[in-house]
């Protein structure tokens, strides 16, 4: 638990340069093992249907039954997840924003030329 006021006596900040505890090689790839065992096992046969129609079909008796976890979860790998919006407070409302064509800004950078007083 930290201290109030201040880091923890045992924690020290990192050092610029070579520090062996940072990880400069960045997160350990996806084991490709992995992914050929679980596309085994989900292939394999059962009263013969596959273990992943077996898995699907069970979320979607949850999603039946009103389980919202299991709803999103089928739209979500049906659909696509829905993006997010986000929104920015304490901007004036009247505020757009446009994108031009390179066509277009190339006609306001030469009108903007243009304007300047010499």
């Amino acid at each position: 638990m930290a201290r109030k006021g201040g880091a923890p006596g045992n924690l020290k900040p990192f050092v610029k340069g070579n520090d062996p505890r940072r990880n400069l090689k960045g997160a350990p790839p996806v084991l490709p093992e992995l992914k050929e065992a679980l596309r085994a096992i989900l292939s394999e046969q059962v009263k013969g249907k596959t273990k992943l129609e077996i898995v699907l079909r069970s979320l979607q008796k949850r999603a039946s039954n009103g389980d919202v976890r299991a709803i999103q979860e089928l739209l979500d790998r049906f659909y696509g997840k829905t993006k997010q919006n986000y929104a920015i407070e304490g901007l004036p409302q009247d505020i757009s924003i446009n994108v031009l064509s390179k066509e277009s800004a190339d006609k306001l950078k030469d009108f903007l030329k243009d304007d300047k007083p010499d």
